[in-house]
């Protein structure tokens, strides 16, 4: 409640910066699809601009290819995993949510964007596919006779790319055409709902803010500090012991999810990690295995009704800069249908990538899914240790809406669907 009040106090002391009252605020928002992950929530394969001028809204759609082929000539470097899945030889618009850091991240997309002929805006954030289909939960179907659609919860991913994937071809407007139609019957159906209804869906957007479903960049200096501050720009930060450090052992995990396989596996895909702690007066020692299960029906996709298939994850995890002995073990499962993909690491250490971040540790690694099976990823560490106690943070990957987690340490064990940043605590020297 303190976080919900102070973050309320924050965005109504910017009111008039935001509503566009001191001049006109541009918003660039970016429609990901959490079917399809990515560093920061899910592909952005469309956005929208929005301004707004005295509180009056003008809202635009567009298709991401849109910019991404008006770049000008210049080449810049991809991230190797990304060069490695789409051999495009160079980075685009289209992949640069790369790095968990939204902060970060933010300064590439922006430069992008603003290379493609787009707005500078004042604001950027993000909006997920599930975030959409909350609202349609609370406000119920909206009708689009233009395209004769019903959507719903349970059909608006499905039927939408449906309807923009049949008779596409390049240069085509049917995406850009279809999603304006889409966003402006969804606003008037917003902007005219009973009071009580309205309440609803700003819960589910401070929610979602609160949860990093929804992150928020801007270049009023002021803005972003404050944003940082309560944690809803995205930033990625190394944690703190909550009672103190003079006798705590810290330890931190965030596994970072990136779908490199030009499919929506996401919508058919779930995780559950378990971490096993082993304390001792010297050493923690930390075992992790994540289970990944694919529960597509098909390797591939088959459109235009199903969008899934083979789960190609480059996987990264994060932990302590000063974990020692680190092992990484993985079961992947093999596509039989793809001629072609990234070579998963099972063993061999030329296929696995270790680097520090500030005081994390980063491991990653390729894996892979397959349709209708089950993988697996192992790790263990050790970290040195003369504490009492031991608080394991458990860091939530930004957009990522359920991530199931399991703590087990000495006789006790605790789960979190993480649907925040979660803290596990125990005592080293209770036996």
């Amino acid at each position: 409640m303190i976080k919900l009040v102070a973050l309320i106090l924050t965005l109504f002391s910017f009111r008039s910066y935001l509503l566009g009252y001191d001049h006109p605020t541009s918003y660039l928002i970016l429609l990901q699809n959490d079917a399809e992950m990515r560093a920061n929530g899910g592909f952005f394969g469309s956005y929208a601009v929005a301004t707004l001028d005295q509180g009056k809204l003008n809202l635009r759609f567009q298709d991401i290819y849109v910019p991404d082929g008006q770049l000008g000539p210049g080449h810049v470097n991809a991230p190797k995993p990304i060069d490695e899945a789409f051999g495009k030889g160079g980075l685009y618009l289209r992949d640069t949510d790369w790095d968990p850091d939204f902060v970060n991240a933010s300064k590439t997309i922006r430069w992008f964007f603003d290379k493609g002929g787009e707005i500078k805006p004042d604001v950027m954030l993000t909006v997920s596919l599930t975030t959409i289909k909350n609202i349609l939960h609370v406000i119920g179907p909206i009708t689009i006779p233009d395209y004769d659609m019903i959507l719903t919860e349970e059909n608006i991913f499905n039927l939408l790319q449906a309807k923009i994937e049949t008779d596409f071809f390049p240069g085509s407007t049917q995406k850009k055409d279809i999603l304006t139609n889409v966003g402006q019957v969804f606003w008037t159906k917003i902007k005219y709902l009973a009071l009580p209804t309205k309440i609803k869906v700003a819960n589910i957007l401070w929610d979602e803010l609160l949860h990093k479903n929804i992150l928020v960049n801007t270049i009023n200096p002021q803005l972003q500090t404050k944003l940082e501050q309560n944690q809803i720009a995205g930033k990625l930060t190394f944690p703190s012991c909550q009672n103190g450090a003079n006798e705590c052992l810290l330890d931190v995990f965030l596994s970072v999810e990136t779908n490199l396989g030009a499919n929506k596996a996401n919508c058919c895909t779930k995780t559950r990690t378990t971490h096993t702690i082993y304390p001792n007066s010297k050493t923690i020692k930390h075992d992790i295995k994540i289970v990944y299960i694919n529960n597509s029906s098909h390797e591939n996709p088959k459109l235009p009704s199903f969008f899934g298939g083979n789960y190609i994850d480059y996987v990264r995890l994060y932990i302590p800069k000063s974990a020692e002995n680190l092992i990484v073990t993985a079961s992947p499962t093999l596509p039989t249908t793809l001629a072609g993909y990234p070579k998963p690491y099972t063993d061999n250490s030329e296929r696995l990538d270790v680097s520090d971040y500030f005081l994390f540790k980063v491991i990653g690694l390729f894996h892979i899914t397959r349709a209708g099976t089950t993988s697996n990823i192992k790790i263990s560490y050790d970290l040195p240790s003369n504490a009492k106690d031991y608080e394991l943070h458990i860091l939530k990957q930004n957009g990522m809406h359920v991530s199931t987690q399991e703590v087990r340490f000495k006789n006790k064990i605790a789960t979190t669907e993480l649907e925040n940043d979660w803290v596990f605590s125990g005592k080293i020297d209770e036996y």
